[in-house]
């Protein structure tokens, strides 16, 4: 960051229901040590959205400044890098477009340079190729650039003397200014085509008696979909049990299950192994952000059956479905599933501008559309802001790590093709089910 300018904020905090506190809030900005440089008291506004600046002087401390937030007793930590800096005015990007096989003969590299408002870069480039986790350099190459050039690196340079995961560092020398921009990048070399991968929803215990499903897919070596259906797959479920006969132990290897199952265009085979025995009835609770929020009976007179759950924004980021049942003589037969909820927010947010491109000094219309009463805060920055580093930006993903504060149920990164999108509980018993904190 820059001196001579003004370091501007924007503090509010929020419910387990998205709902703003309207309380106010204590901001204290500290230098790199820990010098309490200003301060806020006591700020309040109408809507519970306060904001506030730091003038940045030319004898302004370097290093990482700390501003923090206090609110009825909780406490919010921000961080912001002061140093000199060069704006840059024209970005990087490099890449290794679509999948390289240790059979292909080049790797192509392509760099691309533009200003920030299009113009593409005419210049130098120059291309260091390293192991990702070393240093030393084993291929270097210059060319030409403007706007975009594809650079190809022999196999026979790469591979199998360095392994397959390799490292880019690519730097761009404007002709005209002289100015520099560089990017860095990793990039993996394949030996086969396709892979498969199992499902973070799949649970890591089997009990017995209930029924097991088995998620996986098979996609590209890069993680990418498959473009056509890829045949069949065998799925094969084995146990090792030990025998010991006079002293002597042999371990032993069985199947217990094995399938083959035809593989559409998505590459996601689900597979169900096992059925529950019937029971006659169910208990269901379902917890999110440390409460009950549904909770009821229902009768089971088959092997399998459906219940309709309406999710209410009270679930969400997510909710847990416990459901149980207690046999004849007293065992209770239980199992949960977490969910995930992706639409969080009750108020609908839009914006957009009239135009797509503008002339400098001319105007522009932003169109923003909410509920009625909503206060809508905007910030606009140069893109040119965006190349020095990630923003503390509210976002989404903020908003959602937060509202993750107040469940202890744990929610692995579903991809997009894991359609159950549910997190099946790996108690081992239901004495592990129960004990799960919600």
């Amino acid at each position: 960051m820059d001196f001579y300018i003004s370091v501007q904020f924007r503090a509010f905090g929020v419910k387990p229901s998205l709902n703003v506190i309207k309380a106010p809030i204590d901001v204290i900005i500290f230098d790199p040590l820990r010098n309490r440089v200003k301060q806020y008291m006591k700020l309040e506004e109408e809507y519970g959205v306060v904001s506030g600046f730091l003038q940045l002087s030319p004898e302004t401390r370097h290093g990482r400044w700390t501003i923090e937030m206090n609110q009825l007793g909780q406490t919010k930590r921000i961080y912001i890098e002061v140093k000199e800096y060069v704006l840059p005015k024209f970005n990087v990007r490099v890449s290794v477009p679509g999948l390289n096989f240790v059979q292909d003969d080049f790797v192509t590299v392509r760099v691309t340079a533009a200003y920030t408002f299009g113009k593409p870069v005419e210049g130098y480039v120059f291309l260091n190729v390293t192991r990702s986790f070393g240093s030393d350099s084993f291929y270097e190459k210059y060319e030409k650039i403007n706007g975009q050039v594809d650079i190809k690196i022999p196999m026979w340079s790469l591979y199998p003397a360095f392994g397959t995961y390799y490292r880019l560092f690519v730097k761009v020398n404007e002709t005209v200014t002289g100015k520099e921009a560089n990017e860095t990048t990793n990039f993996q070399l394949y030996k086969q085509k396709f892979k498969v991968v199992f499902s973070q929803s799949m649970p890591y215990t089997f009990k017995p008696g209930l029924r097991y499903t088995i998620i996986m897919r098979i996609e590209k070596s890069d993680g990418s979909s498959i473009d056509t259906p890829t045949g069949t797959v065998r799925i094969i479920i084995t146990y090792d049990f030990i025998i010991k006969i006079n002293k002597r132990t042999t371990r032993k290897t069985k199947i217990f299950f094995t399938k083959k199952v035809t593989v559409d265009k998505s590459g996601v085979v689900i597979q169900h192994v096992l059925f529950p025995p019937i029971a006659e009835n169910c208990r269901i609770y379902i917890f999110s952000r440390g409460t009950i929020v549904h909770q009821g009976i229902f009768p089971m007179r088959r092997l399998s059956r459906k219940h309709t759950i309406h999710v209410t924004h009270e679930m969400t980021p997510s909710f847990r479905i416990l459901v149980y049942y207690v046999r004849r003589y007293g065992e209770i037969v239980a199992d949960a599933v977490t969910f995930s909820v992706k639409d969080i927010f009750r108020n609908k947010v839009t914006m957009k501008f009239d135009k797509d491109v503008v002339e400098p000094g001319n105007q522009v219309k932003l169109e923003v559309k909410a509920d009625p009463g909503s206060m809508v805060n905007i910030v606009a920055v140069d893109k040119s802001i965006l190349l020095l580093g990630n923003a503390n930006d509210i976002t989404v993903s903020n908003v959602l790590t937060e509202l993750q504060r107040f469940t202890y149920t744990s929610m692995p990164l579903l991809k997009e093709w894991d359609s159950i999108g549910s997190v099946v509980d790996s108690g081992t018993n239901s004495e592990a089910v129960f004990s799960v904190r919600y």
